[in-house]
């Protein structure tokens, strides 16, 4: 493993989204990837 891993980093999504729903299943899609955010240490500035 290198070290680079143990530095922080920001990732910036930029989404546009199908008006048949899309915009739910993200928000369905991160409300299911929160926990593991969090189990390794990640953070979100999400509104």
């Amino acid at each position: 493993m290198s070290d680079s891993q143990d530095k922080p980093f920001s990732m910036l999504n930029a989404l546009w989204f199908k008006p048949d729903g899309g915009a739910e299943k993200y928000q369905e899609y991160l409300a299911a990837a929160h926990p593991f955010m969090l189990r390794y240490g990640g953070s979100s500035d999400r509104g």
